[in-house]
């Protein structure tokens, strides 16, 4: 038994080397299981044909990230300029991309609303950028979500912080009038009142 397993291993190995072969063979066979079969080969090969164009689209978009983070402020805006004007998906994607960076040199306050803008219809399309595109436009939502959160949270603490010096300033009136009034003369406690 033990000879028999080894001697069938080499041949498993071989067949999904060639996968066109395999899953024909796989979907005629069982009748009943063929609809799970059939779904499962029609989705394998959709992925490898937008693969290639999709890591080479990733790694244009890190080289430019790369590029872009050590620019100063006026090469930056001309870049972002050259690339609103390109008008390409690709553009389009590295211009959100430079306005989404947190750090980004002359980042103005509107710039991570614009980003989202841009990349939505890009990210409803089928187009081989449209999968970066809606990961960017959730990473930019949840980086907007986040900011707005920091910045409800800091005008909390101001305003906790300016309620804090009120307080601080009442109650220094306070002993200022306290002290105005001098020590406290305080009745003898054996002394009756006399009506």
């Amino acid at each position: 038994m033990l000879a028999a397993g080894c001697g069938t291993a080499p041949p498993v190995a071989d067949p999904p080397a060639p996968p066109p072969m395999d899953p024909p063979v796989a979907a005629q066979a069982p009748a009943a299981s063929a609809p799970t079969v059939a779904a499962a080969p029609a989705a394998a090969p959709s992925t490898p044909s937008h693969a290639p164009a999709a890591d080479a689209l990733l790694g244009r978009l890190l080289a430019f990230h790369e590029r872009f983070r050590t620019l100063p402020a006026a090469d930056a805006a001309r870049e972002q300029a050259r690339l609103a004007a390109d008008g390409s998906a690709e553009a389009t994607l590295q211009l959100a991309w430079a306005l989404g960076l947190p750090q980004a040199p002359g980042r103005a306050p509107g710039d991570l609303t614009r980003a989202l803008a841009l990349l939505d219809p890009l990210a409803r399309g089928d187009s081989p950028e449209a999968p970066l595109a809606r990961l960017l436009l959730a990473r930019l939502t949840e980086q907007r979500r986040l900011e707005e959160q920091l910045d409800r949270q800091a005008q909390q603490q101001r305003d906790l912080q300016r309620r804090n010096d009120q307080l601080r300033e009442q109650l220094d009136a306070l002993r200022a009038i306290e002290r105005s009034l001098g020590p406290r003369q305080s009745a003898p406690a054996s002394a009756p009142r006399t009506p």
